[in-house]
């Protein structure tokens, strides 16, 4: 018997069972393929996730034994009685960063860049990267949070909702990045950094003499075949959107806007999308390039080596994943969440046992990483 660990919400007293009706329970998408342990995953992710949740909707993705399955419970709008679907559109927040890296492994397994390449050498002249005693800011730094930047630009407006964002362009990030001061050096201190990897895309960029809208186009949709995975809408795209939505189930009427920070967390993305990405990271795409996978999902910076390890919760960091080392039954396991707006966006992948899953949902903040692990439990037996 799998046991649910309870789900982690803030505000959840600002609900009632009326509050967010789950008028469409969830149900497996006809064109997907069946997997045995169908109406098991159904069951768990029905009642663990979407009505302990109170979500207005939900999409999961599973790939396992070489198929792959969707799993669609709720609205894309409160009240428009359409399920998500693969094709639904949605703000997948932080997620965008493993996106990022995927096309850094890739660059590097073409021999376009190196891991440990400067910052400082892949920026546009006159921009000035901070060092520390030295040791100077590098590309892999930047990929494991390690930089010794801070989460975000500092002095950005203050009267900034904490349901939007403020956007920012290269020369406003350069300027800062020109004054910052670092107090820490590169590689021995974690500390989750959305303006490093803002710098990261757009280094890489930079080093292709393109645009990170290019690089997501390049690498993504042709190489990929991730069709709608983009940093900008198309009319179309826009009308295929699910809307999101805050904790005591008000509309968030418009969607962060990323101008700098796109390869941060600026990317939209669909549920068929992420079941490739998912399959290319699992090596099941023909002609996957199995190693850049293992360029990106190799461990880089391990927890007891860093100078401030009680901080950190994980095993050690990949390029842009986050790495549990084996324990409790399952193996090697990578993961990265998310949340932008009103979206909630997690990945995990079990590289060793071919296994992935995804989920997004539009309500914020849904820590259900326990819940997904018991759909790996369910797969690997």
């Amino acid at each position: 018997m799998i046991k649910l660990k309870p789900i982690f919400l803030f505000a959840t007293c600002l609900f009632s069972s009326s509050a967010l009706a789950n008028s469409l329970p969830c149900t497996p998408l006809e064109n997907s393929n069946t997997l045995i342990q169908t109406a098991s995953i159904n069951q768990l992710i029905n009642q663990g996730i979407y009505k302990m949740g109170q979500l207005p909707g939900l999409l999961v993705g599973v790939v396992a034994n070489g198929k792959t399955q969707l799993f669609s419970c709720g609205e894309t709008v409160k009240g428009n009685n359409i399920r998500p679907t693969g094709d639904t559109i949605w703000q997948i927040g932080s997620v965008s960063k493993v996106l990022t890296t995927s096309i850094f492994a890739m660059m590097v397994d073409q021999g376009k860049i190196t891991l440990t390449a400067k910052l400082q050498d892949n920026l546009p002249k006159g921009t000035t990267v901070p060092s520390y005693q030295g040791r100077s800011i590098t590309l892999l730094d930047l990929a494991t949070h390690t930089s010794g930047l801070p989460r975000e630009i500092t002095g950005l407006n203050k009267n900034t909702t904490f349901q939007s964002n403020e956007s920012f362009n290269q020369n406003r990030a350069y300027k800062w990045l020109s004054q910052y001061q670092l107090t820490i050096e590169p590689g021995t201190h974690y500390q989750y950094s959305n303006i490093g990897f803002g710098l990261l895309g757009n280094a890489l960029a930079y080093h292709e003499k393109t645009t990170y809208a290019e690089l997501i186009h390049s690498y993504l949709n042709q190489q990929l075949e991730m069709k709608n995975t983009t940093v900008k809408l198309t009319e179309k795209q826009k009308k295929d959107q699910a809307k999101s939505y805050w904790f005591n189930g008000t509309l968030i009427k418009s969607n962060w806007q990323f101008n700098f920070n796109q390869p941060s967390g600026g990317v939209y993305s669909t549920g068929d999308d992420l079941l490739r990405f998912i399959q290319y990271n699992l090596n099941l795409l023909s002609g996957n390039d199995f190693s850049a996978n293992q360029i990106a999902h190799a461990t880089y910076i391990y927890r007891d080596a860093l100078d401030n390890k009680l901080r950190f919760s994980d095993s050690g960091m990949a390029l842009g994943w986050s790495v549990d080392d084996p324990e409790n039954g399952l193996p090697i396991v990578l993961h990265k969440n998310g949340w932008v707006s009103g979206f909630n966006t997690w990945v995990i992948l079990l590289p060793t046992e071919k296994i992935g899953i995804f989920s997004i949902s539009n309500k914020p903040y849904l820590a259900i990483k326990g819940q997904l692990l018991s759909i790996a439990r369910l797969l690997m037996n």
